[in-house]
């Protein structure tokens, strides 16, 4: 369907235009009406339009401001006009700006309108054919390229080897990380700045993300810099040899907007998709759909692998463990994830455990890593998950290999050794976190387990074995736009 945004100062029209305009008969869907180009322009900050049809003549921002405002910062949209007269001045000069086709109030025909709005959805086809057979060339008016070093001796000096580089300015936007915005770049450009960037030894050393449909200059940095911390990670595949990667930064607001729907982490806390092939998939779907977070992505994912292989009898998920710290993309961690699923069912079905006893027991324990701090009791957290007290102590010893409390101590202890690895707390808000009420008894508890008391452990403790290290995950430390 064809996104569209309607304007119009005066209610009643915008309510008779809904209704009267064959718009669906035409495949164009009407997703916001607004009466002004305030509003406007605050409706294509949420959300991907296609198509704006607008007024002329409004109070405040008129059509033709709002048209040039538009065309600036978002110039793929499509524009058609709405005029109370045929006022061939004001339609040439709207014309002359570019705009689709326009469209009389006052003569609302319906054959004159079908004829119109096929004309108009004809024109959008067109221009939908011509940038296809454009190639990646040019899909909005001005990029931004993003050059991400791969290596930690990645610097900007060697990017002014890439063709159409060296002429404008490389803007840097996190650690080992740079911008150039640039007019369209032709097709063949892809290879000249792979060829320019490659090692000696042919190996590669930089990641390179075309962003097209790039905003208004003085927004360019903060949208390279939003899409550093939240898309690069699900685009990037550093496992194929594609250096370029072509993104559009036009529909990166609708993964951003607060009323987009993330379900995925529902899905994913079923458990369904241990031993169910369609669930399976459709986790994934749904995560490479909403493209939630990478931080709570992958925190979640580490954390609940963390909590299982904890599980004494099932320590055979050591190397998958052991090379958490080295995913830095979406498609690394999926197929990671797909590794680490085929060994839980294999353990859960190598006990013959039912599947829905087993997805019980995986919901246990995650409750236990959820709600540590609240020192949840077995009859509490055998009601969670629907058994009864001696059924679920009886099944989470024979399925964990470990006594509920007994797991516990394991899961608070590992958790405090990773919270320990962040300076910025204290070692009562850590006690506190991970379930104990007395620091003193967790100071205790810890040395035990570890052989360390807890200010030694934090002092020689190194991150690496609690590290996410994922594209974007240097947030912090990237130069904050200005």
């Amino acid at each position: 369907m064809i996104r569209t945004l309607l304007v119009d100062d005066e209610p009643i029209v915008r309510k008779g235009l809904l209704h009267i305009l064959p718009w669906e008969r035409h495949g164009m869907q009407v997703v916001a009406d607004v009466g002004g180009g305030e509003q406007a322009l605050r409706v294509l900050e949420q959300e991907r339009i296609d198509l704006l049809v607008t007024d002329l003549t409004m109070p405040g921002m008129s059509g033709f401001e709002l048209i040039h405002k538009v065309q600036e910062a978002y110039p793929s949209i499509n524009i058609a006009i709405l005029t109370c007269h045929q006022d061939f001045q004001y339609i040439q000069e709207a014309l002359r700006r570019g705009v689709l086709d326009y469209i009389v109030k006052t003569e609302l025909d319906e054959e004159k309108l079908d004829e119109l709005f096929q004309r108009m959805a004809a024109r959008l086809a067109s221009k939908e054919t011509k940038a296809a057979d454009a190639g990646k060339a040019a899909p909005g008016g001005r990029e931004i390229v993003l050059f991400i070093g791969l290596e930690s001796g990645c610097v900007p000096n060697e990017l002014y080897k890439v063709p159409h580089v060296a002429e404008h300015f490389i803007i840097p936007i996190g650690s080992g990380s740079w911008m150039v915005e640039v007019p369209p770049l032709p097709a063949e450009w892809d290879d000249e700045a792979r060829f320019a960037l490659q090692s000696n030894a042919g190996e590669r050393r930089w990641l390179i993300i075309r962003l097209h449909h790039a905003p208004v200059r003085n927004q360019s940095k903060e949208a390279a810099y939003r899409y550093m911390r939240r898309h690069v990670f699900y685009v990037a595949d550093l496992g194929n040899g594609a250096e370029v990667v072509h993104d559009s930064l036009r529909d990166m607001k609708a993964f951003e907007n607060a009323d987009r729907e993330q379900d995925w982490l529902r899905h994913w806390s079923s458990f369904e998709w241990v031993f169910d092939l369609t669930a399976w998939e459709e986790l994934i779907k749904r995560i490479q759909e909403q493209r939630p977070d990478p931080g709570s992505l992958c925190r979640e994912l580490a954390d609940m692998a963390r909590a299982w292989h904890l599980a004494q009898r099932h320590e055979g998920t050591a190397p998958l463990m052991e090379r958490m710290a080295s995913l830095r993309t979406w498609p690394q961690w999926k197929e990671w994830l797909a590794q680490y699923r085929g060994q839980m069912a294999a353990a859960l079905e190598s006990d013959d455990t039912g599947k829905e006893l087993a997805v019980s027991m995986l919901k246990a324990i995650r409750f236990c890593q959820q709600r540590m701090e609240d020192n949840l009791t077995q009859k509490e957290l055998s009601s969670l998950v629907h058994l009864s007290r001696g059924y679920f102590s009886e099944s989470f010893k024979r399925i964990v290999g470990l006594t509920y409390n007994d797991y516990m101590r394991r899961l608070r202890v590992d958790t405090a050794r990773r919270l320990l690895t962040t300076p910025d707390l204290d070692i009562t808000e850590i006690a506190k976190r991970c379930g104990f009420e007395d620091e003193t008894y967790f100071r205790r508890l810890f040395r035990e387990e570890t052989g360390m008391s807890v200010k030694d452990y934090r002092e020689q403790a190194s991150r690496d074995g609690y590290a996410l290290n994922y594209l974007g995950a240097d947030g912090r430390q990237m130069s904050e736009p200005g």
